[in-house]
Order: C-alpha cells, then structure tokens, then sequence
C-alpha cells in the first residue's frame, strides 16, 4: 500500500542515477523522494528539518565527504536517522558501513523495489526508535525471561500441544494429559476425553 506521508532523502552525485530513481519513487511508490548531490547538501538538508526524513538512502562515494563520515554525523545529530548505504565497491565495503552504523546496504546499480521495501523498513525502525519503544522491547523481553517458572509454564504448554494433537477433535478440560518417565527425563504428550486424568503433572529437578 503507497505511504503518502513517507519522506526520504537520497543522496547521490550521479545527477542522473539520482533522479531516476527519486522519480520513480515518488511515481510508482507514492514516495516524497528528496535529493542531494553531495554530503555537504545532504547535512544541510537533514539539519534544516531537524532529522525530519524517514530514511535516508546514501552513496559511499560522495565528490566532497566519504558516505559514511556523512552518515556518521547523521547519526550523531539525530540517532533516530536510519541510513541505507549504496556502494558499488566489494561487500566488505558495504559491511563495513553497516559496522558504523548503517541500517542496511546495498550494491549498486540497485533495485528499485528492493529499495522501496528497505525504506519502508528503515522508516518504521525510525519510528520505533523515536518512540523509544526498541530499548523498551528489549528490557521487557530480558523480564520477561527472567520471571518466567518452566514449572508453572509446563501445564499451558502441554494442554496447547495436546489440543494440536487432537487435531479435529473437540479437546474439552481435562482431556490433556502427559505421561512421565523419569528415568529418561521425558514427558509424553496424550489425548483422552477421560478427565480424570487431569492434575497429572511431570516435575523435573
């Protein structure tokens, strides 16, 4: 679906490559595709709208700065900035980019959909990074793992797995249930409609 609102900047000296592909992002994409011809334009560009641009797509090789020492101060003034780095050199060239910072890279000549994806991406890590929401996912995570009990865990996910075993048949309360052998530390899954099997449970130390 076409992001009307989706603003980004390319940045490449080829005046030709560079228009190109801006308007065939603004044509077939619905895309608000700006440009600059160098690092020092794209700087000023990002600066005068205080980071305001969902990606920003970047040569490696600029006329005035190297792509990444742009980048660099893209990210230093607004961290939120996700850059996609084009290069027309060898890969390690474009790891290296992702090593300083860059969200993706890409070899050159590019494709167009394949771009158009990667911006969208980058434009909704962006937003999630403004957000602060990244940080907060990773440390709710990290709680998460560590308040989880296996032992209190065990009868959701043998009862879950039970009803897949099933597979078409009406599972109702009771009809899961696991068999344990301790010997060999495991616990079998089955299916019976009898209830009275429920409260079996298997308890490892």
């Amino acid at each position: 679906m076409p992001d009307l609102t989706l603003r980004v900047l390319i940045v490449e000296d080829d005046e030709g490559e560079r228009e190109e592909l801006a308007e065939w992002l603004r044509r077939k994409e619905q895309i608000t595709a700006e440009t600059a011809a160098s690092g020092k334009e794209a700087l000023e560009k990002v600066r005068a709208v205080g980071g305001n641009y969902d990606a920003v797509l970047m040569d490696q090789v600029l006329p005035d700065m190297d792509g990444i020492e742009v980048m660099r101060q893209l990210r230093r003034d607004f961290p939120a900035v996700q850059v996609i780095m084009m290069t027309g050199k060898a890969p390690e060239a474009g790891v290296e980019a992702l090593r300083q910072g860059a969200y993706r890279y890409v070899i050159k000549p590019v494709n167009n959909e394949e771009i158009a994806v990667l911006l969208r991406s980058a434009s909704e890590i962006r937003r999630l990074a403004r957000l602060g929401l990244l940080e907060a996912l990773h440390q709710t995570s990290l709680d998460i793992v560590r308040e989880l009990d296996p032992a209190k865990l065990m009868p959701t996910i043998i009862e879950r797995a039970a009803r897949l075993v099933a597979g078409e048949r009406e599972v109702g309360i009771g009809a899961a249930y696991w068999e344990c052998d301790h010997d060999r530390r495991v616990a079998t899954i089955k299916y019976s409609p009898n209830p009275r099997l429920v409260g079996r449970s298997c308890t490892f130390d």
